[in-house]
């Protein structure tokens, strides 16, 4: 489902908290996450160096962050159960975190991986 620009100007000026809960609301009525992807996933660094791999709420978002070291990585999406029960668990043992809806202006948010598990969780109760 494509989502009008709009939208997409709108939500991309939200602050992180509020952009974090559109990011679980929508990847759980939508049943997926969006990452980049060019033979591997987009990886990003913390202000500490540690290793993120960023993901977003749609491809519409994910399309606006092709630019600099991401430019030659397309929109790829992630089954949601596929991203809670095998990415993220492979991530944690890596010491990668999960960087949630990077904008071209704004910077990502962090949480803990039990954080995301959790939200993700609980919103997905909310839809069965």
């Amino acid at each position: 489902m494509r989502i009008n620009a709009k939208e997409v100007e709108s939500v991309v000026k939200l602050p992180g908290k509020r952009r974090y809960d559109y990011f679980i609301k929508k990847v759980a009525d939508q049943n997926q996450i969006w990452g980049l992807w060019n033979g591997g996933w987009a990886m990003g660094l913390t202000d500490t160096g540690t290793r993120t791999v960023p993901v977003w709420p749609a491809k519409e978002y994910a399309e606006l962050c092709q630019i600099g070291d991401w430019r030659d990585f397309q929109p790829k999406a992630i089954p949601l159960q596929e991203f809670m029960h095998e990415m993220l668990p492979n991530l944690v043992r890596e010491g990668i975190r999960v960087s949630i809806f990077d904008t071209p202006s704004e910077s990502s948010v962090l949480v803990s991986d039990n954080e995301l598990l959790e939200s993700l969780e609980s919103e997905l109760s909310k839809i069965e």
